[in-house]
């Protein structure tokens, strides 16, 4: 419902006011690039799992942390969809070619990767910080 066309100065809009993110949380706080997705998947170890009741992937990293990603599902008009079973986690990543797709972490049970998305629809938000 927060959604709006933004100006764009570049495809990628972590850290700035169109973040969702950035605007929720402020500070250091943003939405991951699309790269950061990249190198989640080829460098990371993907078990599905079951957390506190909701299915979805455990990640864990090169160096031992782990990461849930939760099956949320995504809003389109207003209702949740494929909850429990689909992911779809928004990048800062604006496909340069048509700027209503944003490239996101999608997954299902079986499959998981980079995809995109419509802007517009409800995609979950893993925020992420710099240190």
């Amino acid at each position: 419902e927060n959604y709006s066309e933004p100006i764009l100065d570049d495809y990628d809009i972590a850290g700035s006011n169109n973040d969702a993110a950035h605007i929720r949380w402020g500070g250091a706080w943003r939405l991951p690039k699309s790269g950061e997705f990249e190198e989640l998947i080829e460098k990371c170890s993907f078990k599905w799992s079951t957390f506190h009741n909701k299915n979805g992937w455990f990640v864990t990293g090169p160096n031992g942390q782990k990461i849930f990603f939760p099956a949320a599902g995504y809003a389109s008009e207003k209702l949740s969809q494929n909850s429990d079973t689909w992911g779809s986690y928004l990048s800062s990543s604006i496909d340069q070619y048509d700027v209503s797709k944003i490239y996101d972490f999608e997954f299902n049970e079986s499959r998981y990767g980079k995809g995109y998305g419509f802007r517009e629809s409800g995609h979950t938000i893993r925020a992420v910080i710099e240190k």
